[in-house]
């Protein structure tokens, strides 16, 4: 009988024993594996070959020690892994793309203690071509005021980030005013906000350019922006005297016409060298008297020549006419 019993008592501890291992499997099971991780967005969703884009992925069930790969082509097999991985919080990661990348859309991962997060059109990350200049091909709204401010957005090919945007002023990039707040959403669409410089734009139509690692945008009609005065009040000279002076600029004239202000911005003044405003030569020392006339000094580094001079205000730039022409000897 005694031997009976303590059979039955190693029976039941033994049934305890494994009792308990399984309880505590379980629980170690669950905690381990966990929930996977779901990727809805990537912002920037494109960048360049060589890597280093800073992207911000969003999703659920993140958690720290999280990885991050983007595939190309082959699901998570030979995908590029990215670095600098900082896991925000349990919907967004930031991330750098990983370099030595084929070019073209993929699907990027986030791989977790629960997982790794599936593909979906959400997960889409462009790998662009590295020396393919960008193409704008239309700017929308294509007009804004010459203080700046406007927000755009930008349609066109090639577009990888970092990207800059600039809005030219006569001359093709040179001179031109940088945008603002620039974010590339997609390798066909930027959104930026228009720049200003002192004085305000130039009134008028130019080329928008956009430039990554890639190139520059070259100029389209697609990709031209007006610059407009903020109350239409276009500048009208009536005489200039002195109208000649030496190349070497400073000559002391005045300047007589119609000059409405436009909110206290004070005129520029240019005299071409042949070409319109193109390479026009800046004048110094400016003082508007009233809004009839100005007084400037000539600048110097000009051509021999006759030339028109330009006034430029916030409602537009003055026309050419036999009243504007200025002589430098």
């Amino acid at each position: 009988m005694l031997t009976l019993m303590r059979s039955l008592v190693r029976v039941l501890a033994g049934i305890f024993m494994l009792g308990t291992v399984l309880i505590i499997g379980n629980a170690t099971a669950s905690s381990a594996t966990g929930t996977a991780p779901t990727v809805t967005s990537v912002s920037p969703n494109t960048g360049p070959t060589t890597g280093g884009t800073s992207v911000t992925i969003t999703g659920t069930n993140f958690v720290a020690g999280a990885t991050v790969v983007i595939g190309q082509g082959k699901g998570t097999t030979g995908a590029i892994a990215a670095t600098s991985v900082n896991v925000v919080s349990s919907t967004e990661i930031t991330a750098t793309t990983g370099g030595g990348a084929v070019a073209g859309t993929f699907s990027l991962f986030v791989t977790t203690s629960g997982g790794t997060s599936t593909g979906n059109s959400g997960t889409n990350f462009t790998y662009s071509p590295v020396g393919a200049a960008p193409t704008v091909t239309k700017v929308s709204p294509n007009s804004g005021g010459y203080g700046g401010g406007t927000a755009i957005t930008i349609t066109g090919t090639g577009f990888t980030s970092p990207a800059t945007v600039a809005i030219g002023q006569g001359n093709g990039t040179t001179g031109a005013i940088p945008a603002n707040k620039v974010v590339v959403v997609s390798s066909t669409e930027i959104t930026a906000t228009t720049g200003t410089k002192t004085g305000g734009a130039t009134p008028g139509t130019f080329s928008l350019y956009v430039t990554t690692s890639g190139g520059t945008s070259a100029a389209s009609g697609g990709s031209d922006f007006t610059y407009v005065g903020l109350s239409g009040n276009t500048p009208v000279v009536h005489s200039i005297t002195p109208n000649s002076g030496p190349t070497s600029g400073g000559t002391v004239i005045t300047i007589s016409g119609d000059f409405p202000s436009v909110n206290g911005v004070t005129p520029r003044v240019v005299i071409g060298q042949g070409n319109g405003t193109v390479g026009a030569i800046p004048t110094t020392n400016l003082v508007q008297n009233g809004d009839t006339f100005i007084t400037v000094t000539t600048g110097g580094g000009a051509k021999a020549g006759t030339f028109n001079l330009y006034v430029i205000t916030g409602g537009g730039t003055s026309a050419a006419s036999s009243a504007t022409l200025f002589t430098y000897n």
